[in-house]
């Protein structure tokens, strides 16, 4: 799944690029979305780990694909990528 984002001053830290925990719940909530869409049943995440490659700045819009690896029973395993 693809999905948008237009960088706001709602996400801004005192530096006024995205605040970096703001970055990890979009990974942490788009994954999930993505998820659900395809197993059908709430999923909750057990672990996250993100690299940040550059300050999103007011104004820019974010790309991100989600994707689900491999899904089981209790668990799954997704990717987010900004493109």
């Amino acid at each position: 799944m693809v999905f948008t984002l237009k960088v706001g001053p709602e996400h801004m830290n005192a530096l006024q690029t995205m605040h970096g925990a703001f970055a990890m719940l979009l990974l942490d909530v788009l994954t999930t979305v993505t998820t659900m869409d395809l197993v059908m049943k709430p999923t909750v995440s057990v672990n996250m780990a993100g690299q940040y490659q550059g300050a999103a700045k007011p104004g820019e819009e974010l790309v991100m694909d989600c994707r689900v690896e491999k899904a089981g029973v209790l668990d799954g395993f997704e990717s987010i990528e900004s493109i």
